[in-house]
């Protein structure tokens, strides 16, 4: 069990302002309240209890972190304006990152595949990870996350260097980050300095990941690419330190709260820049609260696996005792793999699956009075069917 002295130790007050060739200052502070302190506990702990749950059920586990994957790639896909729908994602992703496309937006997405596959590599390369990425792995990044892509002023893996007159404006307040590549450089080495020095003070990892997100943007050193890339380097540092599936899930809460996302990117920057106390707590609280719902959302998943894997053996265990046939085992099947608000009998007899199993509707009725009976279903008031776990 940690306690609060243990989350941030001397690192609470950090403020280091690093003076740039041609941008001015730019300030690396820590800024976060100790009010929010006990919401990074409630976020470890619940953590902690579906850790524990998933290690009991590995290969649950795996089948959670492959398909939160995909998720994750559609999540931060969409939130740079990607088009692809979730099964469509899931479709790109399985065909695996060797797939040759001119595609755009199908590039978008085996790009992001490559990345994540380029993260996992130096996870496994390292026996003990380490914590914090070169400057060449996030060049790298950056180089498989927009390789191929059609942009007038990227170049895959080089940091930018805008032209006089030609400043990069950012997020909806149209800030303009460093813009010549010696202050880009020079921020750069600050930063990974800066993401050195919270993992060597013992800054909790939960502190440490949306730091050095928010600051990757605020430096925002590619001419594209740099959401895409700075929730990926969140992900690595969350993993590096630990947390294994759940980081890929974040992404879907900053796509839910989009807005208040790119919102509090700028609030933030704006308290750093007016001095004012604990500056960055607004966007800190903001993923934290992110990856506490983030948690509860995959604890629910995996017990939702849990009952349907109950369920299934207890169904391969009826038709191995001949209590239901083969034709209702898949009938329970073709039920639970619809949307509940799809689970009724309207549904299913226009399927093209009931084609298949039945000639007539009346064989079909008696499967689902039979079902009912032995108590592997029920049908509620609205006539949607329930599976029973």
């Amino acid at each position: 069990m940690i306690d609060d002295s243990d989350l941030i130790g001397s690192m609470r007050s950090y403020d280091d302002k690093v003076v740039t060739h041609k941008s001015g200052h730019f300030k690396f502070v820590v800024g976060i309240s100790p009010e929010v302190d006990h919401l990074l506990l409630r976020a470890q702990d619940a953590h902690d209890r579906y850790y524990e749950a998933a290690a009991s059920f590995p290969s649950l586990a795996k089948e959670q972190a492959k398909f939160f994957r995909v998720s994750s790639i559609y999540s931060t896909n969409t939130i740079e304006g990607g088009t692809l729908t979730e099964d469509e994602t899931e479709q790109i992703v399985s065909r695996g990152s060797h797939e040759v496309t001119k595609e755009q937006e199908e590039l978008r997405v085996l790009n992001l595949l490559k990345a994540y596959e380029y993260i996992d590599q130096l996870l496994l390369n390292n026996k003990i990870a380490k914590k914090v990425l070169d400057l060449n792995d996030i060049k790298e990044l950056h180089k498989l996350v927009t390789e191929g892509l059609a942009h007038e002023q990227n170049t895959p893996g080089i940091y930018r260097d805008n032209k006089p007159g030609a400043p990069t404006r950012v997020g909806l307040t149209g800030y303009r980050p460093p813009k010549c590549l010696d202050d880009i450089i020079t921020l750069m080495n600050s930063y990974r300095a800066f993401w050195q020095l919270l993992v060597e003070s013992g800054v909790h990892p939960l502190y440490v990941a949306p730091l050095i997100h928010f600051y990757y943007e605020l430096i925002h050193p590619f001419f594209d690419g740099n959401g895409r890339v700075g929730r990926i380097i969140e992900v690595y540092a969350l993993q590096s330190s630990g947390y294994h599936i759940v980081p890929y899930k974040v992404n879907d809460y900053y796509l839910a709260n989009q807005e208040t996302y790119f919102k509090l990117f700028d609030e933030c920057r704006l308290a750093i820049k007016n001095g004012e106390p604990y500056p960055l707590t607004p966007f800190i609280k903001f993923f934290l609260e992110g990856f506490l719902v983030t948690v509860n959302r995959c604890q629910a998943s995996l017990i939702l696996k849990l009952k349907e894997r109950g369920q299934q053996d207890h169904e391969d265990a009826a038709v191995a005792n001949k209590k239901i046939n083969s034709r209702q085992a898949i009938i329970l099947k073709l039920i639970r793999s619809r949307e509940e608000s799809d689970r009724n009998r309207r549904s299913i007899i226009n399927s093209v699956d009931f084609k298949a199993l039945y000639k007539n509707t009346r064989m079909y009725d008696r499967d689902i009075k039979k079902l009912v009976e032995l108590g592997f279903m029920e049908i509620s008031e609205d006539n949607q069917y329930v599976i029973a776990y």
